[in-house]
C-alpha cells in the first residue's frame, strides 16, 4: 500500500474503517449494544457479507498457517522441495523425505503402517460417535463410510 503516504487523515480514517468493517466485520456499537449510525454497512445483508468474508478468510488452512508462524517461507521454493524429494541425484543414496519419514518410525516400514492404521481408527471411533458438526461432516464424507465399512467388525487393540 505504498498510496498511503499520500492520503489525507480524513481518507486515512475513512480507509480503516472500510478496511475493519469489510475485511474483519469489525463493526461500532453504540453504548446500548445497538450498531451505530457511523458503520458503513448499514443493513443486516451488507453486515451479513463483511462477516461471512471474515468467517471464510479465518477458516484458510494458508491463512491458519501464516498466524500461528507454521508457513515455510523460502527465497528459492525449488531447492526446498528438491531437497525433500530428491531421488539420489548426488548418486549419495540419500532422498531427504523418505530419510526422515524411515528416523521417525525406526526404520520400519510396519510402524508407518500401525501409525496410519492407528490414526484410521481413532477417526472411526470418530465417526461412530460425532460430538461436533466437523465430527459429523467427517462420518459423512466417503472417508467417513469408508472407515465404517473398513473397521465395522474389526477388534484392535
Amino acid at each position: 500500500m505504498d498510496y498511503l503516504k499520500k492520503l489525507d487523515d480524513s481518507q486515512l480514517q475513512y480507509l480503516n474503517q472500510f478496511m475493519a468493517e469489510y475485511v474483519s466485520g469489525a463493526f461500532k456499537k453504540d453504548p446500548d449494544g445497538e450498531y451505530s449510525s457511523e458503520n458503513m454497512n448499514k443493513t443486516v445483508s451488507e453486515r451479513r457479507d463483511c462477516y461471512t468474508r471474515n468467517n471464510i478468510r479465518n477458516r484458510c488452512g494458508l491463512t491458519i498457517s501464516n498466524a500461528t508462524g507454521n508457513t515455510y517461507r523460502s527465497d528459492d521454493i525449488n531447492s526446498f522441495v528438491d531437497s525433500l524429494t530428491d531421488v539420489d541425484i548426488m548418486g549419495d543414496g540419500v532422498n531427504a523425505l523418505s530419510d526422515e519419514i524411515v528416523d521417525y518410525f525406526n526404520g520400519e516400514y510396519q510402524n508407518v503402517e500401525d501409525a496410519v492404521q492407528a490414526e484410521m481408527y481413532q477417526d472411526y471411533l470418530t465417526c461412530l460417535n460425532p460430538k461436533t458438526a466437523a465430527n459429523r461432516k467427517m462420518a459423512e464424507s466417503n472417508y467417513g463410510k469408508r472407515l465404517l465399512l473398513i473397521f465395522k467388525d474389526a477388534k484392535l487393540k
